[in-house]
């Protein structure tokens, strides 16, 4: 009999493969999810081993508790965890896997291997798992205790995944984060990383300090202590790790990580909390360095918020907000970096009897006006709490929480000019591109100089060090120096290229610079480019041992500018040039004069004359302005001429 039927349940397979799409993304996923895996376990030494990028192999070996035969026949099947049992669980979360979906996702996507050894046994168990196939094969297997998980062949059932993979760099960069995220949460912990049977790094049992300058280093010989250490405590919410030097701070967030309970997550908010703790230290666009861990209570933060548990949502993220920024200002303090100012530590903590008569430690903010409590406080502004305390029944809370609080505000300003609420913040990204949009419309208004005959080069003049001002017949013409000069760098590497005459300076003394892992791997892919463009040096381990330079560059400034052109080039990504032009923008950003720069009168006409022979001559390789034009008309229609 024919019906018209159109829902139906998916096949177990096809359902994994679903979940695959989000929990499987690419070999790091796997990586990251195996990783988890063995941490749960209680293993305390992880051996990764990748072939081809991940694509061809994924092996994980850990010395962890192992899993029984009876596990290890259930561990590859959808929804079979070891790590919750009911949905109090679900309440506090302490493990990184929990949902039993990580295992039969793999499965589904690739060849599966797991051996696995309890101790005490006399012998493990090899588990075989193919997709499409509903038994597996088992076997016994003489092994050490712990675990070992090969993936092979990922996504080869799926040859439309598998297409839009990038390439094997790409991919290796997402890789080498995710461990190095792993390696710098648990220091307690040893990882050791193979690529292609290469050992990219041996990272021993150590002190977080200690493996933040073995994993990421810095290249700097003038600051006595480049990291400052913090620790700070405040109702059971601990923020320990590492703050940068101000000096250290980069254009980019490469080196910006929180661990939560140990487990890496990404926030724009509590990053901005960390930025607002210095910002008066940093040059504008740049942003601190941090390691930074967050301790508190499991059941005040939500992880099961996003597939790759990489974003969380706190029970009171303002709070955590105003502790990281404060634990940072004390770190800043403690290191002579600020003084210590009195109207500093905003965050006040008074007792009060809440509305069960119980006493109650509630957070106030002195600066914000933001109360923090797990009571019907939270949350609220002091003029809206002191609105509602009619509402308690308890007069005991009433009368003391509003004594207090209005001890607390005496000598504060008036509540209608409180600062702007924390979660404006929200918005920094769209902040941080403000100057680019802006810049981009002041584009707009450029005009095209058809001659450069045009140009009154006598006529020209420099302001706050910044821009070049030049009269030309029909108006007045601003030149960001920066850009400019960045623009003619940049046209000239290119055409030195092309003519294959570009120029270099050797060094009068080798130049030894160590990179990190991450720095290593974008070297090695850069390598050539490097060299054309007049780069002279050889690579022994993790040190690069530099020769010669590109005449652009200044003498002296080798080091920082090697490794800014390293770490910048993956952001080069978005200008979607090919590789050795990105290399050229960077190179080119890096050697132009910078803005704070005051030029004499023949730099300024050097400038503009060279400027308007570019072929492009109103935006630099970044798609950031370089001349904005006032015609004559509009100042006339001003002042009413």
């Amino acid at each position: 009999m024919q019906t018209n039927n159109k829902i139906h349940i998916l096949s177990d397979f096809l359902a994994n493969q679903i979940a695959a799409g989000e929990v499987v993304q690419r070999p790091e996923s796997v990586i990251k999810e195996l990783i988890e895996n063995s941490l749960d376990a209680n293993a305390n030494q992880i051996a990764i081993f990748i072939k081809d990028a991940g694509k061809s192999l994924i092996q994980i070996i850990d010395n962890g508790f192992g899993m029984s035969k009876e596990d290890l026949m259930l561990a590859p099947t959808r929804h079979a965890t070891s790590k919750i049992f009911s949905q109090n669980d679900l309440e506090e979360i302490k493990t990184f896997g929990f949902r039993g979906e990580a295992l039969p996702s793999i499965s589904s996507v690739s060849l599966l291997e797991i051996k696995t050894k309890q101790k005490g046994n006399p012998a493990g168990w090899k588990l075989i798992a193919e997709p499409m196939k509903k038994d597996f094969i088992l076997e016994e297997v003489a092994m050490e205790e712990g675990t070992q998980i090969s993936v092979r062949n990922l996504f080869y059932n799926v040859p439309a995944r598998r297409k839009f993979l990038k390439s094997n760099t790409t991919e290796l960069k997402h890789i080498n984060e995710t461990i190095l995220k792993f390696a710098l949460a648990q220091p307690s912990v040893r990882f050791i990383y193979y690529n292609n049977d290469l050992l990219v790094f041996d990272a021993k049992t150590q002190t977080l300090k200690e493996r933040i300058n073995s994993l990421i280093g810095f290249n700097t010989t003038e600051l006595e202590e480049p990291i400052l250490p913090v620790n700070y405590s405040m109702n059971d919410i601990n923020i320990s790790g590492f703050v940068g030097h101000p000096a250290l701070a980069k254009k980019n967030n490469s080196v910006q990580y929180f661990f939560l309970n140990g487990r890496n997550i990404n926030s724009k908010l509590l990053s901005f909390a960390v930025f607002s703790g210095m910002e008066h230290l940093l040059e504008k666009g740049l942003k601190p360095l941090f390691v930074l861990n967050i301790k508190l209570d499991y059941k005040a933060v939500d992880v099961n918020v996003h597939p790759q548990k990489s974003e969380v949502k706190f029970e009171d993220e303002q709070l955590i907000y105003s502790i990281i920024k404060k634990s940072v200002q004390d770190a800043l303090q403690l290191n002579k970096i600020i003084p210590e100012l009195s109207n500093n530590n905003n965050l006040n903590t008074i007792n009060i009897i809440n509305e069960k008569g119980e006493n109650e430690n509630i957070i106030v903010n002195r600066k914000t006006g933001e109360i923090h409590s797990a009571g019907s406080a939270n949350n609220l502004r002091y003029e809206k709490l002191v609105s509602k305390l009619g509402q308690h029944a308890n007069p005991n809370y009433t009368q003391q929480l509003k004594k207090s609080i209005d001890l607390l505000y005496s000598n504060q300003i008036d509540s209608n000019r409180l600062p702007r609420i924390i979660n404006d913040a929200r918005n920094d990204e769209e902040l941080e591109h403000r100057d680019e949009i802006l810049e981009h419309r002041h584009c707009e208004r450029s005009v095209a100089i058809q001659n450069e005959n045009e140009l009154i080069l006598e006529n020209l003049w420099q302001y706050h060090n910044k821009y070049i001002l030049l009269q030309t017949e029909t108006g007045l013409l601003a030149i960001d120096q920066h850009n400019a000069h960045e623009r003619i760098i940049y046209e000239k590497l290119i055409a030195d290229i092309e003519n294959k005459t570009a120029a270099k300076q050797g060094l009068l003394f080798e130049v030894e610079i160590n990179l990190n892992s991450m720095q290593m791997l974008v070297l090695k892919e850069i390598e050539n480019e490097l060299k054309d463009l007049g780069f002279e040096f050889e690579i022994k381990n993790n040190t690069v041992i530099i020769s010669s330079q590109p005449a652009e560059i200044n003498i002296g400034a080798i080091e920082i500018s090697f490794t800014e052109i390293i770490d910048s080039y993956n952001e080069n990504e978005i200008l979607e040039l090919p590789k050795q032009e990105r290399l050229i923008a960077t190179i080119s950003c890096k050697a132009a004069i910078k803005a704070s720069k005051k030029l004499s009168f023949a730099e300024m006409q050097h400038i503009a004359s060279n400027l308007f022979r570019c072929k492009m001559q109103y935006v630099c390789p970044h798609g950031r302005a370089i001349v904005v034009f006032f015609p004559i008309a509009e100042w006339d229609k001003k002042f009413g001429r």
